[in-house]
């Protein structure tokens, strides 16, 4: 009934853009999506991908090469300049043109890492972490256009304590190299979804519109919450039992036992 109509006019397509309440429907069916979908590490709408590292524009380029620039795609680079990429400073070995990834490039030998002092007196340019950036992390990656919400990075579940990384915006920043990520996604084609996920999603469109369909008070959609919450909470439960099993680590679950790992006393 609440896919059906709003207020008193039938609905026969939610892509009808000529209808309001065909309008209004689809766009809380799309807000109940997404916030259904940040909700829980939904097993139907995740996905795994390699993201793509993005240079990041340092605070100053005090201590730097003249000349120095963040690398960037597609662009011609004469022999000798230097690059920022990630943590590290570059210069180039040979006249390039940059392709679409910057590990390929310096595989190819169109690059190599420096060190290169300054003329600043207090020493040697900062480039080993995320110091010399206002995100304050090494790395920057772009994440995927359908990205909700962040499950795990790198083989690390994101409610482990070892686990560092930041988003911000459409960026996830890390002090890792490589960043694989595991992520719920922005999915409308419902033939995937689970019934937990259908029914979750369900709730949550009723409670945004039933105060609509019935011109009444809120006791309608308040109860479609409870509902809601119900599903969601069985869904973590069973969600929760076809995860990749966690295997124990004596030195990354146990903060008492990796002192021993790494303590200097005999």
């Amino acid at each position: 009934m609440a896919l059906a109509k709003v207020g008193a006019t039938t609905i026969t397509s939610l892509d009808d853009t000529t209808s309001t309440s065909a309008i209004v429907c689809k766009a809380n069916l799309q807000l109940s999506i997404q916030e259904v979908g940040r909700s829980h590490n939904w097993n139907c709408l995740t996905k795994s991908v390699v993201l793509t590292a993005v240079p990041q524009d340092p605070i100053n380029t005090n201590g730097l090469p003249a000349g120095t620039t963040p690398w960037a795609v597609n662009t011609v680079y004469a022999a000798n300049v230097y690059v920022t990429y990630g943590n590290a400073l570059y210069q180039a070995l040979i006249a390039n043109t940059s392709t679409y990834s910057f590990v390929n490039d310096l595989t190819k030998g169109y690059w190599f890492e420096t060190d290169v002092f300054n003329s600043d007196p207090f020493g040697e340019i900062d480039c080993g972490g995320g110091g010399n950036y206002p995100s304050g992390w090494a790395y920057k990656y772009s994440l995927p256009a359908d990205f909700i919400l962040l499950s795990s990075l790198n083989d690390q579940y994101c409610d482990q304590a070892e686990i560092q990384y930041e988003i911000q915006g459409l960026f996830l920043y890390t002090n890792a190299t490589q960043a694989v990520i595991k992520y719920v996604a922005y999915i409308t084609d419902s033939t995937i979804y689970d019934s937990l996920f259908t029914s979750a999603l369900v709730f949550m469109l009723a409670s945004r519109i039933a105060t609509t369909l019935r011109q009444d008070d809120t006791a309608i959609a308040d109860k479609m919450v409870t509902f809601y919450l119900k599903a969601l909470r069985d869904a973590r439960v069973k969600d929760a039992g076809e995860r990749k099993p966690r295997r124990f680590s004596p030195v990354n679950n146990s903060r008492f036992v990796a002192s021993r790992y790494f303590s200097t006393n005999s």
